[in-house]
């Protein structure tokens, strides 16, 4: 029988501020509880850098990842799990090998989110993006086609 996998909540700060994580906490925890994600745990990691991963608390969400206990991990912005691409790189990758879904919530509103998800091709993880359809464009006047000419 297959276990459910809980929601995880991650708060980081990089400085001592309590207020700041708590408010972090509701606001993940309004979003988890609006979108119908049940059984959420909080990680909450005060006074670290995100610079590393070799974080106390996140070596404790990342081991309950490989474990398979958590099936999606909510945070408020993407630099609270790490301010480098690589070490967010690598952390994402860490989270498709096991299934897990990513949430970022954006920074205006609980409302938005941004959801990023990754296909694997050959060896390399690619974001699952599409552009949006351009807006019309003006018709070009006549100084646009002589420019127009000139750059072809």
């Amino acid at each position: 029988m297959d276990k459910k996998r809980k929601t995880a909540i991650y708060c980081r700060t990089a400085y001592a501020d309590e207020a700041a994580i708590a408010e972090q906490e509701a606001r993940l925890r309004a979003y988890a509880e609006e979108h119908g994600y049940a059984d959420t745990v909080c990680y909450r990691d005060s006074e670290t850098a995100g610079n590393t991963l070799s974080r106390p608390v996140m070596t404790a969400l990342t081991a309950d990842i490989k474990a398979g206990e958590i099936g999606a991990v909510i945070v408020t912005d993407i630099s609270r799990i790490a301010r480098t691409f690589p070490l967010v790189s690598a952390w994402r990758e860490l989270l498709c090998e096991h299934g897990v879904k990513f949430i970022a919530l954006a920074d205006d509103s609980a409302e938005a989110t941004a959801e990023l998800t990754y296909r694997l091709v050959g060896d390399y993880l690619l974001p699952n993006i599409a552009l949006s359809e351009p807006p019309d464009a003006a018709p070009l006047g006549r100084y646009g086609m002589l420019h127009k000419a000139y750059l072809r």
